[in-house]
């Protein structure tokens, strides 16, 4: 599998799954999605929407961590200094608002930082669940949220976009699914290939 970005082709494969949430550095420490697009490039337009969707720029999260984030991204300088942030809801009627949350730090967020970033949105759990459904990456200097109920059309739009667009892949990974994963990691990195793709065919 490989991974082509804007300035070189990442060959990873197990930690192109993983990266889904840091698009930033993968394990042989490449930089897989630096940006070099503006803040409001990222901004949805009203003509893109899909139809009978408007926007609206109130916060629409389905659980208070995204909001609260959103006030103080920067996390009293545990996080770069903020160069921009948006937010944008989609709405339609008969569909539980949600929204997407886009912050440009000053520069890219620490590896090491990703921790806190899941705990900080999924607690324990270190992955979406149905109390707290939010998915998010980071690529580049940008964080995105997209905090919208599980199964939401909206969302699945979304993440299209970001992907044909920018290439950026929201999907965050279940904690369920993120040991599984982890089984597989350390089978491939002890040379197991067979046993790591027995772990991920056993767990379709």
């Amino acid at each position: 599998m490989s991974f082509k970005t804007d300035f070189k082709v990442c060959s990873c494969e197990f930690d192109l799954i993983l990266c889904c949430v840091d698009q930033n550095v993968c394990k042989d420490r490449h930089r897989v999605s630096f940006f070099h697009y503006a803040l409001e490039e990222l901004k949805l337009s009203k003509k893109e929407l899909p139809r009978r969707y408007t926007l609206s720029e109130e916060l629409h999260c389905i659980s208070t961590q995204p909001a609260i984030f959103y006030k103080m991204p920067d996390q009293m300088g545990l996080l770069p200094g903020v160069k921009g942030k948006i937010c944008q809801s989609l709405i339609k009627k008969g569909q539980r608002p949600g929204t997407l949350i886009i912050i440009e730090y000053e520069k890219p967020i620490a590896s090491d930082l990703m921790g806190y970033l899941r705990g900080l949105f999924w607690g324990s759990e270190e992955g979406p669940t149905k109390i707290h459904p939010e998915e998010m990456c980071v690529s580049g200097p940008f964080l995105l949220i997209l905090s919208f109920e599980q199964g939401s059309p909206a969302a699945k739009w979304l993440k299209q976009r970001f992907r044909s667009k920018f290439n950026i892949r929201l999907a965050s990974i279940s904690g369920e699914h993120r040991a599984v994963l982890a089984k597989a990691y350390e089978a491939f990195y002890a040379d197991d290939m067979e046993k790591a793709l027995a772990i991920l065919s056993k767990n379709k």
